[in-house]
């Protein structure tokens, strides 16, 4: 089975795109997400992104690939990764909403 965010990801950087977006139907990725302490992220690092992803806080099969794709997109010269709703994407460009994802 082919990962479609990291497909995605990979033709992103094959045609040289600087910022590659992540739609679904969340408008921004959550820190424990589900839990009394569920905490929405605006912005992180790579860095913050592959820590995350090793401490388990995204769901196989559901935020997971979308963070493990943003990371590889960044680690291949990528300059922004932006993950938020498809209908909100004026917003996310304005900062408004969505998670930021930076090297």
């Amino acid at each position: 089975m082919v990962d479609k965010d990291l497909a995605s990801a990979i033709v992103a950087h094959e045609i040289g795109a600087r910022d590659f977006f992540i739609l679904m139907n969340v408008r921004t990725v959550f820190l424990n997400f589900g839990k009394e302490d569920e905490m929405p992220v605006d912005n992180m690092t790579e860095r913050d992104a592959l820590q995350h992803l090793k401490n388990g806080q995204f769901e196989a099969g559901s935020m997971e690939p979308k963070i493990s794709a943003a990371v590889d997109f960044i680690e291949k010269g990528g300059k922004r990764v932006i993950i938020s709703a498809i209908d909100a994407v004026p917003d996310a460009l304005k900062g408004l909403t969505g998670t930021v994802i930076t090297p």
